[in-house]
C-alpha cells in the first residue's frame, strides 16, 4: 500500500511541475498499478484468503495512490526538488526493469508471448509518451 501511496504522490509532484509532467506521470503510474492490483488479488487468493478479503485490499490498493495525490496538496518542492525526486524514481524502474523484468521475459520457461507484450507495451508506453 505505501508503494501505491508512494505513486499517488509522484503524480501530485508531478502536477507541481506542470500539467504535461503530471499528465505523462499519472498515465505511466494508472498504467503501472492495473498490475499492482492483479498482483494485491493474485498474492491475497494465493495464500488462501478469501475473495472478501482479497477484494478489501485491492479496494485499499486502489485508494491508496488518491491518498498519495491529495497528500500532495498539503506541501510543495521547488521545480529542482521535484526533478531529482522522479529522476530518482525512473531510475529505479529502470533498474528493475532491467535487473529483473528484462531477464525473466528471456529465461528458457519464459514464452514467447511474454517477449512480445513487453515490446508491445514498451512500444504503446513511448506512443502515448508521444502524445501527451
Amino acid at each position: 500500500m505505501l508503494h501505491s501511496v508512494m505513486d499517488g504522490v509522484s503524480i501530485g509532484l508531478g502536477f507541481q511541475v506542470g500539467s504535461h509532467v503530471g499528465l505523462m506521470v499519472a498515465a505511466a503510474v494508472i498504467s503501472h498499478d492495473f498490475t499492482d492490483g492483479m498482483n494485491t488479488a493474485t498474492v491475497m487468493l494465493r495464500h488462501r484468503n478469501s475473495t472478501a478479503k482479497a477484494v478489501f485490499f485491492l479496494v485499499l490498493d486502489a485508494l491508496a495512490p488518491i491518498v498519495g495525490l491529495l497528500a500532495t496538496l498539503a506541501f510543495s518542492f521547488s521545480a529542482r526538488w521535484l526533478g531529482i525526486y522522479l529522476g530518482v524514481l525512473a531510475g529505479f524502474l529502470l533498474y528493475i526493469g532491467a535487473a529483473d523484468i528484462l531477464p525473466e521475459a528471456h529465461s528458457p520457461r519464459a514464452s514467447g508471448w511474454a517477449v512480445v507484450m513487453t515490446v508491445a507495451g514498451s512500444l504503446s508506453a513511448f506512443l502515448l509518451s508521444r502524445f501527451i
